[in-house]
């Protein structure tokens, strides 16, 4: 309904859905009425594009974590998605330092929705961040803002 009237309200009234008319108060049949000489449609905004440097960033992905980049780092799956380890604030900081990993879309869809796994992917990045950089505990904390060991 991209072409809705801005005055058309959906209700319901024990249980039953109906349109309202909000400019001329009355009840509508459905959802596009004709017979309505003063429809006024929203206007939508549209979706913010990535800026140029974001775009150029998000091209430049690197993985100091995996090595095989057409497989998934979890269950060795075709590939299909980079994923930040640590997301969040912290998402720039992972592309700058390739704490990403190419995984498929059950694994993303996991990292999403269970909470256990999320926090073992976040302590998987911070092992192999002090092991590739040679950086302490601290120094982990001092960029990203706290420890997950």
């Amino acid at each position: 309904m991209l072409n809705k009237c801005s005055y058309l309200r959906l209700r319901h009234k024990k249980g039953q859905l109906y349109y309202y008319c909000v400019k001329h108060r009355k009840i509508v049949l459905n959802s596009c009425y004709i017979g309505c000489s003063d429809k006024e449609y929203k206007n939508y905004k549209k979706l913010k594009q990535k800026t140029d440097k974001q775009k150029k960033l998000e091209s430049s992905r690197y993985s100091i974590i995996q090595d095989d980049l057409n497989k998934c780092y979890f269950c060795n799956n075709k590939s299909q998605d980079w994923h930040e380890l640590i997301k969040g604030t912290c998402r720039k900081k992972c592309i700058k330092y390739g704490l990403c990993v190419k995984i498929c879309r059950t694994c993303h869809r996991r990292t999403e929705e269970d909470i256990e796994f999320y926090k073992e992917t976040r302590k998987i990045a911070q092992k192999k961040w002090q092991e590739y950089y040679n950086k302490s505990e601290d120094d982990f904390i001092k960029e990203f803002g706290r420890s997950w060991l």
